[in-house]
């Protein structure tokens, strides 16, 4: 194992090295196992030598089934030993993963970003005091109004280190479900882009700023409802009722 790094917030780098002992042994498990089942020329079902039905096998695959058993055992004896708690599932890159040699795996793991609300219930006081609502009729504010108001302040005022990492899977997520909904209508995204007059970067762009809006956002609901101890599945709700009530 290596020292775990931090090159961005609440990201931490590490790697897990799995002897080729180990590696050896869970490939003559899978190998054993798809043995058992197979049927060459010959032999009756699970009877041909292993090293016939070795020959035959596709290795990668065998390789993959291997990969599936012991790097999520080295991981999370590694994870508890650093008493990790992953906020998103790890990323995982090879590094060394070739016969006779020792596997090594670097595994980023991005942790619960802390969030700051110094402020944010005065603000929110002002931003909502009635004074200050403006709205077409000059009446009192509606609540959808209100929920607005509430959620601007917040997001002018929380302050959430976000990871890259973390947006960029929340982008990615976002256009994958554009990505179906586009096709569903039967549209390219080439198609839909044009429509849009947006460039991929562009869109890409677009979905940064909506999922740093987002993250910002749940992050500081879930923040709101652990510090008010609100529990079960109103917990959002609830929080949500905190900040337009200030």
């Amino acid at each position: 194992m290596s020292e775990n790094t931090q090159p961005q917030p609440n990201t931490i780098v590490f790697t897990v090295t799995i002897p080729w002992t180990e590696v050896k042994e869970e490939y003559q498990n899978q190998l054993k196992a798809l043995a058992s089942q197979a049927e060459l020329p010959g032999f009756r079902k699970g009877m041909a030598p292993i090293n016939l039905v070795e020959e035959k096998a596709d290795k990668k695959k065998l390789f993959g089934q291997v990969i599936e058993i012991v790097l999520p055992k080295a991981y999370k004896k590694e994870a508890e030993f650093r008493k990790l708690i992953p906020f998103i599932q790890p990323r995982v890159k090879p590094i060394q993963a070739q016969e006779n040699q020792d596997w090594i795996f670097e595994i980023t793991v991005i942790t619960k970003p802390p969030v700051d609300l110094a402020d944010l219930e005065e603000k929110l006081k002002s931003a909502l005091a009635s004074s200050k609502i403006i709205t077409p009729d000059k009446k009192e504010a509606t609540k959808g109004e209100k929920m607005k108001i509430a959620f601007d302040t917040l997001l002018d005022t929380v302050k959430v280190d976000l990871p890259q990492i973390l947006v960029e899977e929340e982008v990615n997520l976002r256009l994958s479900q554009l990505v179906d909904q586009v096709q569903s209508i039967g549209m390219t995204m080439d198609q839909y882009l044009a429509a849009k007059q947006f460039t991929p970067e562009k869109l890409r762009e677009s979905y940064q700023k909506t999922a740093k809006e987002m993250l910002t956002l749940n992050l500081s609901l879930d923040k709101i409802a652990e510090i008010n101890q609100y529990t079960g599945k109103d917990r959002t709700a609830l929080a949500v009722d905190w900040l337009a009530s200030r």
